[in-house]
C-alpha cells in the first residue's frame, strides 16, 4: 500500500515532464509530411529559377535542402523508434537544430535570388520562403523554438533584401514583410497556446485516471487484507468491491469479479438459496428479504 501511495505521489509531479513529452511527441508527428513539403517547395522555386540562375548553384542548393531533409526524416524515425524512453528535452534540441539548418537553406534565396531581377521570380521566392513560414506555424507549433529556428533567418533574409532594393515600392513591401511576420508571430503564438491547452488537458486527464486507478488499488489491497468477509455496497445497493472472504461465504462459488455490480438483493438471494444465513429459515424469500 505504502508503495502504491509513492507512485501516486510521483505521477503527480511528473505531470510537467508528461506535458513536454506529449509536446514532443506531437511536434515528431506533426512535422513529417513538412519534409516532404519542404522538398517539393524547394523543387518548384528550383524550376523558375533555373533559366535566371547558373544551375550549378542551383543544383548544389536544392541538394544541400535534400540531404538535410533525409538527416531529417532518418532522426524522426530514431525518435519514433524510442518511444516513451526518448529524453524530450534532448531530442526538441535535435529537431530545433535540424529546423535551423533548414532555416539557413531558405535563407540562401532570400540572399542571393531575391536581388534585382526580374519581379515576377521576385515574387516567387518570396511567396516559397512565405508559404514554408505559414506551413511552419502549424507543423512547428508544438515547439516555439523549433518554429523560431526555422523561420528568423529566411524571414529577415527577405526583408533585409527588399529594403536593400532601388525604389520606394521595395520599402514598402519590405514594410507590409514586417507587418506580415509580426501577425505570424501572433497567429503561431495562438496556435501553440491551444495545442498547449490541449495536451494540458489529455496529460492531466492520464495523470487522473492513474491515480483514480492507484486509489481503486488501494483500497482493493485494504480490503483484501481484511479478516473477514468485508464488502462495499454503493447509494443503489449494488455491490462495487468486495475481498475473496466474502465471495466465499456469498458468492456461492462466483469469484469476486463475478459479483461486482449484483445488487444486495442478489446477493441475499444467494445467501437464501444456499443458506448461508442460520438457522435455517422458512419464511418465502420475500419475506424473508
Amino acid at each position: 500500500m505504502q508503495a502504491r501511495a509513492d507512485s501516486v505521489g510521483a505521477m503527480t509531479g511528473d505531470t510537467g515532464v508528461r506535458l513536454s513529452a506529449a509536446r514532443v511527441a506531437a511536434l515528431f508527428s506533426i512535422a513529417r509530411p513538412g519534409y516532404y513539403a519542404s522538398i517539393a517547395n524547394a523543387g518548384l522555386l528550383l524550376v523558375v529559377l533555373w533559366e535566371q540562375f547558373p544551375p550549378f548553384l542551383l543544383a548544389v542548393w536544392f541538394g544541400l535542402l535534400v540531404a538535410l531533409t533525409l538527416v531529417r526524416i532518418a532522426l524522426n524515425r530514431r525518435y519514433l523508434r524510442q518511444g516513451a524512453t526518448a529524453d524530450p528535452a534532448l531530442w526538441e534540441r535535435r529537431f530545433a537544430l535540424g529546423a535551423l539548418a533548414a532555416g539557413a537553406l531558405w535563407t540562401f534565396p532570400a540572399a542571393v535570388f531575391l536581388g534585382e531581377h526580374d519581379p515576377l521570380r521576385q515574387m516567387a521566392v518570396i511567396f516559397v520562403i512565405g508559404g514554408s513560414i505559414i506551413g511552419a506555424a502549424g507543423v512547428y507549433a508544438a515547439s516555439p523554438a523549433a518554429f523560431y529556428s526555422f523561420s528568423t533567418l529566411p524571414f529577415l533574409a527577405v526583408v533585409g533584401q527588399l529594403a536593400l532594393q532601388a525604389g520606394r515600392s521595395y520599402q514598402l513591401l519590405a514594410l507590409m514583410v514586417l507587418v506580415f511576420g509580426a501577425v505570424m508571430v501572433r497567429i503561431y503564438q495562438a496556435i501553440h497556446a491551444n495545442l498547449q491547452g490541449t495536451l494540458r488537458m489529455r496529460t492531466e486527464k492520464e495523470s487522473l485516471l492513474a491515480r483514480v486507478g492507484a486509489s481503486e488499488g488501494q483500497l482493493r489491497d485494504a480490503i483484501e487484507s481484511f479478516p473477514e468477509g468485508l464488502a462495499v455496497y454503493d447509494a443503489a445497493d449494488r455491490l462495487v468491491v468486495c475481498n475473496r472472504h466474502y465471495a466465499g461465504i456469498y458468492g456461492a462459488g462466483r469469484g469476486v469479479a463475478e459479483l461486482a455490480g449484483l445488487s444486495y438483493r442478489d446477493i441475499a438471494r444467494i445467501a437464501y438459496e444456499v443458506e448461508v444465513i442460520l438457522p435455517a429459515h422458512a419464511a418465502p424469500f420475500v419475506e424473508w428479504l
